[in-house]
């Protein structure tokens, strides 16, 4: 096994190409799901409906990428630096994600004539997802990681330099886990249900497994054989959505397949050797993945003003999967490239003007504090 397969990601170093391949494979899962909502469930196309409709667990595999990516800069951190600057850690994340979802939050609430569901406090703090939304829903996962972005550094920032720490983190992420298999278990399949923290965040926390593994350089296993582990992780994907015979297994696998599966996956990804790395890597792909936050919470702008002209067209089953399909993707990737230049990218300039990215190792604080302490002595 080669060294440079197990560096971690930077805040200022290289990217993982092929994970904004997964990214952006992701974020098509997620349009695709809504698109097939307007695909009638007894007409020609219901095939289509329920191949595409399946697309909602592009969420699990946005969880996992961000478990890992965001884990990993923590993780990185920590390792050269011996702490976590917390302010620091948390205003780069949050300027990342506020600047667009409050935007795009006040507009949804100005154009929004009945109640917001649960409340505009709730969407203010990201607990919509705990309360059963109905307004804005597609925030409700943005909530879910608000809340790791908070608690996941905390922690690491509290444990790391215990004595046990490691233990006791073993013990959180084991707990944790257990919990989220024991909540889908106990609350059923209610939809709404799946919306709550602990109805998902397994994906999130195997995400950051995977990127202590690899900080541990303990994914030798993985890496050398990417293909056989995408393969198996592609079966607990898919493979989970034929549980729907038992209760136990769909309350469970069906969600909890595609957290171990896009681990799986993702870990795959990380490795020179796996079949589809420079597919995945493709620019087209990377270039889609840049403006996955901004299609995320605006695609359903398009998608809803595609499905009237189709309506007010009278286009049906094939006709109107032929039209959505380019319409709705062309729609949603004008529109998200619009937002991303007019605010994203201005924030993440702003926030690395206020908020730099570097990152001072343990070496070089020791060096400057000996500068500083000749400095006091002369």
């Amino acid at each position: 096994m080669q060294q440079n397969d197990q560096k971690m990601p930077s805040s200022s170093g290289p990217r993982f190409p092929a994970l904004d391949g997964l990214r952006a494979l992701a974020i098509l899962l997620v349009v695709g799901h809504h698109l097939a909502h307007y695909v009638s469930l007894d007409g020609k196309a219901a095939w289509f409906r329920a191949i595409v409709g399946t697309g909602w667990n592009g969420v699990y595999l946005f969880f996992v990428l961000s478990g890992f990516l965001v884990g990993g800069l923590a993780l990185r951190e920590l390792n050269e630096t011996g702490g976590l600057h917390l302010r620091r850690f948390w205003v780069r994340r949050l300027l990342r994600t506020w600047p667009l979802y409050f935007l795009l939050l006040f507009l949804n609430a100005i154009r929004h004539s009945g109640p917001i569901e649960p409340s505009l406090w709730h969407y203010l703090t990201f607990t919509q997802n705990l309360f059963s939304p109905k307004f804005f829903l597609v925030t409700w996962s943005l909530a879910v990681e608000e809340q790791f972005y908070f608690f996941l550094p905390l922690s690491l920032a509290l444990l790391w330099k215990w004595k046990h720490g490691r233990i006791a983190g073993g013990l959180l992420f084991a707990a944790l886990v257990i919990a989220t298999y024991l909540y889908r278990w106990i609350e059923g399949n209610g939809f709404y249900k799946f919306f709550h923290t602990f109805a998902v965040v397994d994906s999130l926390l195997l995400g950051y497994g995977l990127a202590y593994l690899h900080s541990r350089e303990k994914l030798g296993w993985l890496l050398r054989h990417p293909n056989l582990y995408g393969a198996v992780g592609l079966v607990f994907v898919y493979g989970a959505h034929f549980t729907h015979w038992n209760r136990f297994w769909q309350t469970n696998f069906l969600f909890g397949g595609q957290a171990i599966g896009f681990a799986l996956l993702v870990g795959a990804a990380l490795s020179p050797r796996f079949l589809f790395r420079s597919w995945l890597s493709h620019r087209f792909l990377a270039w889609v993945a840049s403006l996955s936050f901004s299609i995320y919470l605006s695609h359903d702008k398009p998608l809803y003003y595609a499905a009237r002209i189709a309506q007010y067209l009278g286009l049906e089953d094939w006709g109107l999967i032929v039209f959505l399909i380019p319409t709705v993707m062309a729609g949603s990737l004008l529109l998200a490239w619009v937002l991303y230049h007019a605010v994203e990218k201005p924030a993440l300039k702003w926030r690395d003007r206020v908020c730099p990215k570097e990152i001072v190792s343990v070496s070089e604080k020791k060096r400057l504090q000996r500068l500083r302490t000749s400095a006091a002595k002369s």
